[in-house]
Formats: structure tokens, sequence, C-alpha cells
């Protein structure tokens, strides 16, 4: 199956699982948007992202995930953690963490 951004965007908002050492975590869709091709020939696929919203009380490393979703199955994902936004870690407020997924 081939992730595309007309066929992630209506899941935008929706949780997935993603299995982990410490059990399964949930991540919500919080973002999908495609990239810059940069002169990619027609042939290679628009680069995609995809961010996801994980809990505070756990943070995942940048790893191999098994992710699965009702509507999308389960697949082995790269999950990269991403700065959060500076105004709530400024405020001192607990600060979620972000992660994204690539597809290139």
């Amino acid at each position: 199956m081939t992730i595309t951004l007309e066929y992630i965007s209506p899941l935008i908002g929706s949780r997935f699982m993603a299995q982990t050492s410490e059990g399964q975590v949930e991540l919500v869709l919080t973002e999908a948007k495609e990239l810059n091709r940069r002169g990619l020939p027609a042939a290679f696929r628009t680069p995609l992202s995809l961010i996801f919203r994980g809990p505070e009380t756990v943070i995942l490393n940048q790893d191999n995930y098994q992710i699965s979703h009702p509507e999308l199955g389960s697949h082995i994902w790269c999950l990269a953690p991403i700065l959060p936004e500076m105004t709530a870690s400024a405020s001192g407020l607990p600060v979620t963490p972000d992660y994204e997924v690539l597809f290139g």
C-alpha cells in the first residue's frame, strides 16, 4: 500500500497505536503534508510528512515501530522525535512530544 496525502488526510485527528518495548503507545495524527519535490524525477513519489502527537508519559526514541490503525492495518514505520513548540516548554507546562514519519 502506498500512503498518499489524499489517503491519509481524512485520518488526521485519529488514533494510531505504536508497539514499543513499553507496550502499546497511542499516537494521534495531527498533520499530513507533501514536501517540496526539489527536482525529483516524475518516477519518484512526492515526499510526505506525517506528524503525530504522543503521550506525555512516554518518550519514544527514533526507531522503527509497528504502527497500526483500523483503516490502514499494521506497518513498520520509522518514527523520529521532533522539537516541541517552545511556547509550552518556556511556560513550564508539560510538553507533549511530537514525532515525524517521512515517506520519500
